[in-house]
């Protein structure tokens, strides 16, 4: 099933964002929160999506890495073109059955 984020927009907590993803024909809303925070006298910045959003995308991190990215870029005042494709959704039966094996190694 094909995911498309079709809007991002800011929610009433500060650093808080409503993602409206379609996958397949269904859609939902997810929060996304933003922090920054000083670590070693930089900063550092952290986006993450609630934990329903990262139950539902467990076995898809690179659709779930390219909705991140698409909020970061939001968060930053950067330029998103919505609706955007982010990868496609694969249940986690069909995640399983494209690992390919790990070779041993040579000793």
């Amino acid at each position: 099933m094909n995911v498309k984020v079709l809007s991002i927009k800011p929610s009433l907590e500060a650093n808080s964002y409503e993602v409206l993803l379609s996958i397949g024909e269904d859609r939902q809303i997810f929060k996304f929160t933003t922090e920054v925070n000083q670590v070693g006298g930089r900063q550092l910045q952290t986006t993450q999506g609630e934990r329903r959003f990262s139950d539902l995308f467990r076995f898809n991190q690179r659709v779930a890495m390219n909705v991140s990215k698409l909020v970061v870029k939001f968060y930053n005042k950067e330029a998103v073109e919505l609706p955007a494709d982010v990868g496609n959704f694969v249940t986690p039966e069909e995640a399983i059955s494209q690992l390919k094996p790990i070779p041993s190694s040579v000793q």
